[in-house]
């Protein structure tokens, strides 16, 4: 086999880090199955942090996609972290989200749900 053909070590390194980043994610979106959502998906830049970006479930809620999470069940949500949700939340529960809605600051009421099955 003549040399042009040959992965070099860095082709190897560049794999073995595309295959890496692709089993991190799937790994973390696998162990975060069993957990209650509020249906959100949230934006996590400087300039949007805390916003809500697309709603995932068909059960009713009452955050918008321009609100910012201020805190939930008292608990400030920080810039660029995680959100401060309880110890132990379950399918149900119920948890108040402070909101900014324009120039209002609101208390929401966000019935936490499973996440949808697969439909595989």
């Amino acid at each position: 086999m003549s040399d042009e053909r040959r992965w070099s070590g860095m082709a190897w390194l560049t794999v073995a880090f595309a295959l890496a980043y692709v089993l991190w994610h799937v790994a973390a979106a696998v162990l975060s199955l069993p957990y209650p959502s509020d249906g959100w998906n949230y934006n996590s830049t400087a300039e949007l942090v805390n916003r809500p970006r697309f709603y995932t479930l068909d059960t009713p809620t009452p955050l918008r996609p321009d609100d910012r999470v201020i805190a939930i069940d008292g608990r400030p949500w920080e810039t660029a972290k995680t959100p401060p949700l309880p110890e132990i939340v379950f399918a149900g529960q119920t948890l108040r989200y402070t909101i900014q809605r324009g120039d209002q600051r609101l208390d929401a009421a966000v019935t936490l749900s499973g996440r949808p099955s697969s439909p595989c």
